[in-house]
């Protein structure tokens, strides 16, 4: 599985997921701080990526642009329990 990681998820989770054997990427790491919401989107689509968020706006914008696909919202309160719950 390909994920990619929204700049509210910790990079230490998607350290953790490369550590299992997973390809995952974050925001941060390419230099994508800045980058809109719709083009994330894009990016994770066009990759083949499964979307790591807590933002709450991409179930929303997800609906209206994209026909199939993945992402994982994490409604943990905390960096380090959404870290848990991912990464167990």
């Amino acid at each position: 599985m390909k994920f990619l990681a929204d700049m509210g998820i910790s990079p230490r989770t998607v350290d953790a997921l490369r550590q299992q054997g997973y390809n995952a990427v974050h925001l941060g790491e390419q230099g994508l701080e800045r980058l809109a919401d719709r083009d994330i989107l894009v990016k994770a689509r066009t990759e083949g990526r499964i979307l790591l968020t807590v933002d709450l706006d991409f179930a929303q914008l997800w609906s209206f642009t994209t026909p199939c696909g993945c992402g994982l919202r994490a409604s943990c309160r905390t960096l380090a329990a959404i870290h848990v719950n991912i990464i167990g």
